[in-house]
Protein backbone atom coordinates (compact mmCIF):
# COMPACT_ATOMS: atom_id res chain seq x y z
CA UNK A 1 0.00 0.00 0.00
CA UNK A 2 1.21 3.69 -0.91
CA UNK A 3 1.73 5.76 1.52
CA UNK A 4 1.90 8.74 -0.75
CA UNK A 5 -0.51 11.59 -0.27
CA UNK A 6 -2.98 11.37 -2.84
CA UNK A 7 -4.08 15.04 -4.50
CA UNK A 8 -7.12 16.19 -4.52
CA UNK A 9 -8.60 17.25 -6.92
CA UNK A 10 -11.84 19.95 -7.09
CA UNK A 11 -14.18 19.24 -9.74
CA UNK A 12 -15.39 22.24 -11.56
CA UNK A 13 -18.76 23.16 -11.24
CA UNK A 14 -20.54 23.08 -14.07
CA UNK A 15 -23.47 24.81 -15.41
CA UNK A 16 -25.82 21.93 -16.53
CA UNK A 17 -26.95 22.63 -20.27
CA UNK A 18 -30.80 22.42 -19.98
CA UNK A 19 -30.34 24.95 -17.40
CA UNK A 20 -28.90 27.45 -20.13
CA UNK A 21 -31.42 26.83 -22.33
CA UNK A 22 -34.44 27.47 -19.85
CA UNK A 23 -32.37 30.42 -18.97
CA UNK A 24 -32.38 32.05 -22.66
CA UNK A 25 -35.88 30.25 -23.12
CA UNK A 26 -37.51 32.36 -20.18
CA UNK A 27 -35.78 35.43 -21.24
CA UNK A 28 -37.51 35.32 -25.04
CA UNK A 29 -40.80 35.06 -23.34
CA UNK A 30 -40.18 37.69 -20.77
CA UNK A 31 -39.48 39.95 -23.49
CA UNK A 32 -42.16 38.77 -25.85
CA UNK A 33 -44.54 39.17 -22.21
CA UNK A 34 -43.17 42.51 -21.60
CA UNK A 35 -43.91 43.66 -25.35
CA UNK A 36 -47.57 42.44 -25.10
CA UNK A 37 -48.65 43.97 -21.38
CA UNK A 38 -47.12 47.22 -21.86
CA UNK A 39 -48.89 49.92 -20.56
CA UNK A 40 -49.03 51.98 -24.17
CA UNK A 41 -52.72 53.93 -23.43
CA UNK A 42 -51.87 56.94 -23.62
CA UNK A 43 -55.02 58.27 -23.02
CA UNK A 44 -56.09 56.48 -19.57
CA UNK A 45 -52.12 58.00 -17.83
CA UNK A 46 -53.56 61.27 -18.81
CA UNK A 47 -56.59 61.05 -17.31
CA UNK A 48 -54.68 59.07 -14.47
CA UNK A 49 -52.37 62.40 -14.00
CA UNK A 50 -54.86 65.51 -14.54
CA UNK A 51 -58.04 63.43 -13.75
CA UNK A 52 -61.89 65.20 -14.01
CA UNK A 53 -60.24 68.37 -15.70
CA UNK A 54 -58.96 66.36 -18.80
CA UNK A 55 -61.19 66.22 -22.01
CA UNK A 56 -60.96 64.65 -24.92
CA UNK A 57 -61.89 67.08 -27.62
CA UNK A 58 -63.75 66.56 -30.78
CA UNK A 59 -62.26 64.96 -33.82
CA UNK A 60 -62.11 67.90 -35.90
CA UNK A 61 -60.28 70.01 -32.94
CA UNK A 62 -56.82 70.91 -33.94
CA UNK A 63 -55.72 69.20 -30.80
CA UNK A 64 -56.57 65.52 -29.02
CA UNK A 65 -56.58 66.80 -25.74
CA UNK A 66 -57.15 69.85 -23.42
CA UNK A 67 -57.04 70.36 -19.66
CA UNK A 68 -59.24 72.53 -17.39
CA UNK A 69 -57.00 75.79 -15.95
CA UNK A 70 -59.52 78.26 -14.48
CA UNK A 71 -61.74 79.39 -16.67
CA UNK A 72 -59.13 78.06 -19.52
CA UNK A 73 -58.80 75.26 -22.00
CA UNK A 74 -55.39 74.60 -22.32
CA UNK A 75 -54.08 72.67 -25.25
CA UNK A 76 -51.65 69.66 -24.60
CA UNK A 77 -49.40 67.87 -26.45
CA UNK A 78 -47.71 64.58 -25.91
CA UNK A 79 -44.20 63.96 -26.84
CA UNK A 80 -41.62 61.06 -26.36
CA UNK A 81 -37.64 60.96 -25.66
CA UNK A 82 -35.18 58.33 -24.67
CA UNK A 83 -32.94 59.31 -21.53
CA UNK A 84 -30.30 56.79 -20.16
CA UNK A 85 -32.31 54.45 -18.61
CA UNK A 86 -35.70 54.69 -21.27
CA UNK A 87 -38.28 56.57 -22.93
CA UNK A 88 -39.53 59.79 -21.24
CA UNK A 89 -42.76 61.55 -21.89
CA UNK A 90 -43.74 64.86 -21.47
CA UNK A 91 -46.94 67.27 -21.93
CA UNK A 92 -46.39 70.35 -23.33
CA UNK A 93 -49.40 72.90 -22.29
CA UNK A 94 -49.90 75.54 -25.25
CA UNK A 95 -50.52 78.70 -25.13
CA UNK A 96 -52.52 79.42 -28.30
CA UNK A 97 -52.75 83.43 -28.43
CA UNK A 98 -48.91 83.71 -27.86
CA UNK A 99 -48.32 80.65 -29.77
CA UNK A 100 -45.64 79.99 -27.16
CA UNK A 101 -45.47 76.90 -24.22
CA UNK A 102 -47.40 77.55 -21.43
CA UNK A 103 -46.07 74.79 -18.84
CA UNK A 104 -44.14 71.35 -19.36
CA UNK A 105 -44.65 68.40 -17.37
CA UNK A 106 -43.23 64.84 -16.97
CA UNK A 107 -46.35 62.03 -17.67
CA UNK A 108 -44.07 59.46 -16.92
CA UNK A 109 -40.75 58.10 -17.53
CA UNK A 110 -38.29 55.24 -17.05
CA UNK A 111 -35.46 56.47 -16.73
CA UNK A 112 -32.38 56.11 -13.29
CA UNK A 113 -34.18 57.92 -10.44
CA UNK A 114 -31.51 59.90 -9.67
CA UNK A 115 -30.98 61.52 -12.72
CA UNK A 116 -34.90 62.55 -12.92
CA UNK A 117 -34.02 64.32 -9.57
CA UNK A 118 -31.32 65.73 -9.63
CA UNK A 119 -33.50 67.61 -12.89
CA UNK A 120 -36.25 68.25 -10.32
CA UNK A 121 -33.71 70.18 -7.86
CA UNK A 122 -32.45 72.26 -10.98
CA UNK A 123 -36.01 73.04 -11.55
CA UNK A 124 -34.66 71.43 -15.06
CA UNK A 125 -38.30 72.20 -16.67
CA UNK A 126 -39.38 75.88 -15.52
CA UNK A 127 -36.87 77.04 -18.71
CA UNK A 128 -39.21 75.99 -20.76
CA UNK A 129 -42.42 78.40 -19.98
CA UNK A 130 -43.07 81.01 -22.00
CA UNK A 131 -40.88 79.48 -25.19
CA UNK A 132 -42.28 80.22 -28.81
CA UNK A 133 -43.32 76.73 -30.15
CA UNK A 134 -40.81 77.36 -33.01
CA UNK A 135 -37.88 77.62 -31.26
CA UNK A 136 -34.62 75.57 -31.74
CA UNK A 137 -34.93 73.73 -28.11
CA UNK A 138 -31.55 72.55 -28.41
CA UNK A 139 -29.12 72.14 -25.15
CA UNK A 140 -26.92 73.88 -24.95
CA UNK A 141 -28.02 76.74 -27.34
CA UNK A 142 -31.32 78.11 -25.87
CA UNK A 143 -31.51 75.55 -23.35
CA UNK A 144 -29.66 74.82 -20.51
CA UNK A 145 -28.15 71.24 -19.90
CA UNK A 146 -27.93 70.27 -15.85
CA UNK A 147 -24.38 68.54 -15.84
CA UNK A 148 -24.38 65.09 -14.45
CA UNK A 149 -27.53 64.13 -16.16
CA UNK A 150 -27.17 64.63 -19.64
CA UNK A 151 -29.26 61.96 -21.51
CA UNK A 152 -31.96 62.69 -19.51
CA UNK A 153 -31.39 66.61 -20.08
CA UNK A 154 -31.35 65.72 -24.07
CA UNK A 155 -34.09 63.14 -23.78
CA UNK A 156 -36.65 65.57 -22.45
CA UNK A 157 -35.76 68.69 -24.43
CA UNK A 158 -35.69 66.54 -27.76
CA UNK A 159 -39.30 65.24 -26.84
CA UNK A 160 -40.16 68.81 -25.93
CA UNK A 161 -38.75 70.05 -29.35
CA UNK A 162 -41.10 67.54 -31.19
CA UNK A 163 -44.37 68.22 -28.87
CA UNK A 164 -43.66 72.36 -29.43
CA UNK A 165 -43.14 71.74 -33.44
CA UNK A 166 -46.40 69.34 -34.12
CA UNK A 167 -47.95 72.52 -32.20
CA UNK A 168 -46.23 75.21 -34.45
CA UNK A 169 -47.40 73.43 -37.44
CA UNK A 170 -50.95 73.21 -36.24
CA UNK A 171 -50.78 77.14 -36.06
CA UNK A 172 -49.02 77.89 -39.02
CA UNK A 173 -46.22 79.06 -37.79
CA UNK A 174 -43.59 79.69 -39.90
CA UNK A 175 -40.37 76.48 -39.30
CA UNK A 176 -37.51 78.72 -38.50
CA UNK A 177 -36.12 76.09 -36.41
CA UNK A 178 -32.13 74.98 -37.18
CA UNK A 179 -32.32 71.33 -37.87
CA UNK A 180 -31.18 69.02 -35.07
CA UNK A 181 -27.44 69.37 -34.99
CA UNK A 182 -24.53 66.48 -34.97
CA UNK A 183 -22.94 66.94 -31.64
CA UNK A 184 -19.75 65.35 -31.74
CA UNK A 185 -18.04 67.40 -28.85
CA UNK A 186 -14.59 67.08 -27.02
CA UNK A 187 -15.92 64.71 -24.61
CA UNK A 188 -16.37 62.08 -27.83
CA UNK A 189 -13.39 62.69 -29.48
CA UNK A 190 -11.59 62.48 -26.30
CA UNK A 191 -13.74 58.51 -25.49
CA UNK A 192 -12.51 57.70 -29.13
CA UNK A 193 -8.63 58.14 -28.64
CA UNK A 194 -9.03 56.35 -25.20
CA UNK A 195 -10.57 53.61 -26.81
CA UNK A 196 -8.15 53.62 -29.84
CA UNK A 197 -5.37 53.84 -26.89
CA UNK A 198 -6.91 50.45 -25.32
CA UNK A 199 -6.81 48.79 -28.69
CA UNK A 200 -3.39 49.46 -29.23
CA UNK A 201 -2.26 48.18 -25.80
CA UNK A 202 -0.75 44.56 -27.46
CA UNK A 203 1.09 46.51 -30.32
CA UNK A 204 3.19 48.17 -27.58
CA UNK A 205 6.44 46.75 -27.62
CA UNK A 206 6.77 44.11 -24.39
CA UNK A 207 9.61 46.68 -22.32
CA UNK A 208 7.70 49.63 -22.62
CA UNK A 209 4.18 47.82 -21.93
CA UNK A 210 3.96 47.53 -18.16
CA UNK A 211 4.67 51.84 -18.30
CA UNK A 212 1.62 52.13 -20.99
CA UNK A 213 -0.60 50.44 -19.35
CA UNK A 214 0.13 52.40 -15.51
CA UNK A 215 -0.49 55.43 -17.60
CA UNK A 216 -3.47 54.54 -19.74
CA UNK A 217 -5.50 53.14 -16.14
CA UNK A 218 -4.72 56.40 -14.77
CA UNK A 219 -6.05 58.10 -18.17
CA UNK A 220 -9.45 56.05 -18.14
CA UNK A 221 -10.28 56.61 -14.38
CA UNK A 222 -9.58 60.27 -14.87
CA UNK A 223 -11.71 60.37 -18.42
CA UNK A 224 -14.39 57.37 -18.48
CA UNK A 225 -14.43 57.85 -14.60
CA UNK A 226 -14.76 60.98 -13.20
CA UNK A 227 -15.11 63.34 -16.22
CA UNK A 228 -17.55 61.37 -18.67
CA UNK A 229 -18.84 59.09 -16.09
CA UNK A 230 -19.25 56.71 -18.82
CA UNK A 231 -19.38 53.25 -16.79
CA UNK A 232 -20.85 50.62 -18.77
CA UNK A 233 -24.29 49.24 -16.86
CA UNK A 234 -26.59 46.55 -17.20
CA UNK A 235 -29.42 49.73 -17.72
CA UNK A 236 -27.51 50.98 -21.38
CA UNK A 237 -27.61 47.08 -22.27
CA UNK A 238 -30.93 46.53 -20.92
CA UNK A 239 -31.55 50.04 -23.26
CA UNK A 240 -30.21 48.21 -26.03
CA UNK A 241 -32.04 45.17 -25.85
CA UNK A 242 -35.49 47.06 -25.67
CA UNK A 243 -34.57 49.46 -28.52
CA UNK A 244 -34.44 52.37 -26.07
CA UNK A 245 -31.52 54.32 -27.84
CA UNK A 246 -30.63 57.14 -27.37
CA UNK A 247 -30.71 59.77 -30.23
CA UNK A 248 -27.47 59.56 -32.42
CA UNK A 249 -27.55 63.25 -33.31
CA UNK A 250 -26.88 64.16 -29.36
CA UNK A 251 -25.38 61.17 -28.05
CA UNK A 252 -22.58 59.71 -30.61
CA UNK A 253 -20.50 58.61 -27.44
CA UNK A 254 -22.67 56.19 -26.68
CA UNK A 255 -23.14 54.56 -30.02
CA UNK A 256 -18.97 54.59 -30.23
CA UNK A 257 -18.80 52.96 -26.80
CA UNK A 258 -21.27 50.15 -27.19
CA UNK A 259 -20.48 49.94 -31.02
CA UNK A 260 -16.50 48.80 -29.38
CA UNK A 261 -17.45 46.83 -27.16
CA UNK A 262 -20.00 44.56 -28.88
CA UNK A 263 -17.13 44.50 -31.97
CA UNK A 264 -14.05 43.56 -29.41
CA UNK A 265 -16.16 40.63 -28.59
CA UNK A 266 -17.56 39.52 -31.95
CA UNK A 267 -14.32 39.94 -33.99
CA UNK A 268 -10.98 40.26 -31.68
CA UNK A 269 -12.51 37.74 -29.35
CA UNK A 270 -11.36 40.32 -26.75
CA UNK A 271 -13.58 41.74 -23.16
CA UNK A 272 -12.09 45.57 -23.78
CA UNK A 273 -14.14 47.23 -21.64
CA UNK A 274 -13.79 44.76 -18.66
CA UNK A 275 -10.52 44.67 -18.70
CA UNK A 276 -9.45 47.83 -20.17
CA UNK A 277 -11.71 50.65 -20.23
CA UNK A 278 -13.78 49.88 -17.19
CA UNK A 279 -12.53 52.84 -14.08
CA UNK A 280 -13.98 50.78 -11.39
CA UNK A 281 -12.12 47.64 -12.46
CA UNK A 282 -9.13 49.89 -12.23
CA UNK A 283 -10.05 51.83 -8.86
CA UNK A 284 -10.33 48.23 -7.45
CA UNK A 285 -7.09 47.01 -8.50
CA UNK A 286 -5.67 49.65 -7.05
CA UNK A 287 -7.34 49.75 -3.99
CA UNK A 288 -5.55 45.88 -3.50
CA UNK A 289 -2.60 47.00 -4.46
CA UNK A 290 -2.46 49.88 -2.00
CA UNK A 291 -3.51 46.99 1.27
CA UNK A 292 -0.91 44.22 -0.05
CA UNK A 293 -3.66 41.60 0.70
CA UNK A 294 -4.09 39.11 -1.25
CA UNK A 295 -6.93 36.72 -0.21
CA UNK A 296 -7.48 33.88 -2.80
CA UNK A 297 -10.90 32.49 -2.14
CA UNK A 298 -11.07 28.80 -2.83
CA UNK A 299 -11.73 27.56 -6.31
CA UNK A 300 -15.15 25.84 -5.25
CA UNK A 301 -15.83 29.32 -3.85
CA UNK A 302 -15.37 31.02 -7.24
CA UNK A 303 -17.34 28.29 -9.29
CA UNK A 304 -20.23 28.63 -7.00
CA UNK A 305 -20.30 32.53 -7.60
CA UNK A 306 -19.81 32.37 -11.18
CA UNK A 307 -23.35 30.60 -10.59
CA UNK A 308 -24.49 33.16 -8.27
CA UNK A 309 -24.01 35.98 -11.00
CA UNK A 310 -25.58 33.64 -13.56
CA UNK A 311 -28.59 34.08 -11.72
CA UNK A 312 -28.22 37.68 -10.96
CA UNK A 313 -28.02 38.08 -14.68
CA UNK A 314 -30.51 36.56 -15.34
CA UNK A 315 -33.25 37.59 -13.07
CA UNK A 316 -32.05 41.40 -13.26
CA UNK A 317 -32.62 40.69 -17.55
CA UNK A 318 -36.09 39.18 -16.52
CA UNK A 319 -37.10 42.01 -14.97
CA UNK A 320 -35.88 44.93 -17.30
CA UNK A 321 -37.89 42.45 -20.30
CA UNK A 322 -40.73 42.03 -18.22
CA UNK A 323 -41.03 45.66 -17.03
CA UNK A 324 -39.49 47.43 -20.18
CA UNK A 325 -37.97 49.01 -17.25
CA UNK A 326 -33.79 49.37 -17.61
CA UNK A 327 -33.51 51.25 -14.53
CA UNK A 328 -35.26 48.63 -12.56
CA UNK A 329 -32.04 47.05 -11.80
CA UNK A 330 -29.78 49.91 -11.03
CA UNK A 331 -27.74 49.01 -8.11
CA UNK A 332 -24.37 48.71 -9.85
CA UNK A 333 -22.09 51.14 -7.83
CA UNK A 334 -20.13 52.72 -11.49
CA UNK A 335 -21.63 55.88 -11.55
CA UNK A 336 -22.31 56.18 -7.91
CA UNK A 337 -18.44 55.94 -7.35
CA UNK A 338 -17.28 59.14 -9.40
CA UNK A 339 -20.19 60.91 -8.90
CA UNK A 340 -21.38 60.50 -5.38
CA UNK A 341 -24.85 60.20 -6.34
CA UNK A 342 -27.00 57.44 -6.14
CA UNK A 343 -30.04 55.34 -4.71
CA UNK A 344 -31.03 53.38 -2.47
CA UNK A 345 -29.20 49.95 -1.72
CA UNK A 346 -26.26 51.57 -4.28
CA UNK A 347 -25.29 53.60 -0.84
CA UNK A 348 -24.71 50.24 0.27
CA UNK A 349 -23.27 48.30 -2.16
CA UNK A 350 -20.25 50.82 -2.95
CA UNK A 351 -18.93 50.48 0.49
CA UNK A 352 -19.01 46.87 0.34
CA UNK A 353 -17.45 46.52 -2.64
CA UNK A 354 -14.35 48.68 -2.50
CA UNK A 355 -13.35 47.21 1.30
CA UNK A 356 -14.00 44.13 -0.39
CA UNK A 357 -11.48 45.33 -3.38
CA UNK A 358 -8.56 46.13 -0.46
CA UNK A 359 -8.71 42.39 0.63
CA UNK A 360 -9.17 40.37 -2.63
CA UNK A 361 -8.15 41.21 -5.84
CA UNK A 362 -11.61 42.48 -8.55
CA UNK A 363 -13.75 41.69 -5.53
CA UNK A 364 -16.99 43.27 -7.43
CA UNK A 365 -15.97 41.96 -10.61
CA UNK A 366 -15.10 38.59 -10.16
CA UNK A 367 -17.96 37.78 -7.73
CA UNK A 368 -20.85 40.38 -8.44
CA UNK A 369 -20.53 42.23 -11.12
CA UNK A 370 -23.88 41.44 -13.94
CA UNK A 371 -21.93 43.73 -16.56
CA UNK A 372 -19.16 41.49 -16.61
CA UNK A 373 -20.95 38.38 -16.72
CA UNK A 374 -23.05 39.18 -19.75
CA UNK A 375 -20.23 40.22 -21.82
CA UNK A 376 -18.08 37.13 -20.40
CA UNK A 377 -20.47 34.89 -21.50
CA UNK A 378 -20.99 36.33 -24.47
CA UNK A 379 -17.20 35.38 -24.98
CA UNK A 380 -18.18 31.98 -23.71
CA UNK A 381 -20.74 31.87 -26.55
CA UNK A 382 -18.57 33.21 -29.24
CA UNK A 383 -16.12 30.69 -28.58
CA UNK A 384 -18.19 27.52 -28.39
CA UNK A 385 -19.48 28.97 -31.97
CA UNK A 386 -16.07 29.04 -33.51
CA UNK A 387 -14.93 25.59 -32.56
CA UNK A 388 -17.85 23.99 -33.53
CA UNK A 389 -17.36 25.79 -36.84
CA UNK A 390 -13.70 24.81 -37.20
CA UNK A 391 -14.36 20.95 -36.22
CA UNK A 392 -17.05 21.26 -38.77
CA UNK A 393 -14.42 22.69 -41.15
CA UNK A 394 -11.91 20.15 -39.72
CA UNK A 395 -14.39 17.08 -41.36
CA UNK A 396 -15.31 18.48 -44.21
CA UNK A 397 -11.67 19.07 -45.24
CA UNK A 398 -11.21 15.09 -44.30
CA UNK A 399 -14.26 13.80 -46.15
CA UNK A 400 -12.81 15.70 -49.34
Amino acid sequence: MSNSPRKRHHKKTKQPTWLAYFGYISLLFAAIAGNYFQHNDESLRLFEYFGSNLQRTAGDSLWPYTVQQGENQIPLVTAQGNGYGGPLKVIVKIKEKNQSISDVELLHHKDTPAYIARLDSKHFLRQFKGKALNSDFLVDADIDGVSGATYSTKGITLAVRDAAHQASDKLNMPPTWQPLPFNFSIKDIVLTLVIIATLLNKKVPQPYRKGYGLVMSVVVVATMGFWLNSSLSLNAFGSLFLGYLPDWHSHPGWYILMSSVIASLLFLGRNLYCNELCPFHIIQQWLNNLSGLRFSPDKRLLNNAKLGINLLLWLSLMLILLSRTPAITSYEPFAMMFSLEGVGIQWYILPLALIGSTVMNNFWCRLFCPVGRLLNHSLEIRSKAKNKFLKAKRIRVREV
